[in-house]
């Protein structure tokens, strides 16, 4: 397993994910299962990368996204608050073949990590009212963890 150490969103860690496999994009791979596989945009776009060097793309930012930037980092301090776990802030974790990777919102100790939502408020309250809803909408995510981070034994996954 690699660990980046470098800011999440600069040019240097969409250059170092740049090809593989991370936890949004086995999400949409897999959501898209009844479809074959080969013919979904991401899937297309991680084999293409393969063939083409590393370009930064203007990336989009919806309000939502804004919110969570802005939002996680008092997330991740209030879960530290609550839990006494001090998290660890990376840029990406890789494994060592370089198929995939993950680009957690923290490290705790061994065995843990944190990936934190902060979604609008009425999906906040549907995550509130019927937790598993939040794993859900996230449970790729989830699996990537557990699969690059071999270790792992307990992820929080917190809506804030």
């Amino acid at each position: 397993m690699k660990i980046y150490e470098m800011e999440q969103g600069s040019e240097e860690w969409f250059a170092i994910k740049y090809k593989i496999i991370g936890g949004s994009s086995l999400a949409e791979i897999m959501t898209k299962i009844n479809k074959p596989v080969n013919n979904t945009a991401k899937y297309l776009d991680i084999l293409s990368a393969h063939i083409e060097p590393f370009e930064l793309d203007e990336e989009y930012i919806s309000s939502d996204m804004e919110r969570g930037n802005s939002l996680e980092p008092i997330a991740r301090m209030e879960f530290e608050r609550v839990y006494s776990k001090k998290v660890r802030q990376v840029g990406w974790v890789e494994m060592d073949n370089g198929i995939a990777g993950i680009s957690p919102d923290g490290l705790i100790e061994e065995g843990e990590a944190l990936e934190t939502k902060c979604p609008a408020r009425k999906k906040h309250m549907l995550y509130i009212l019927n937790p598993i809803e939040l794993l859900n909408d996230y449970l790729w995510q989830a699996v990537q963890y557990f699969v690059v981070l071999e270790k792992l034994k307990k992820l929080y996954l917190a809506s804030y």
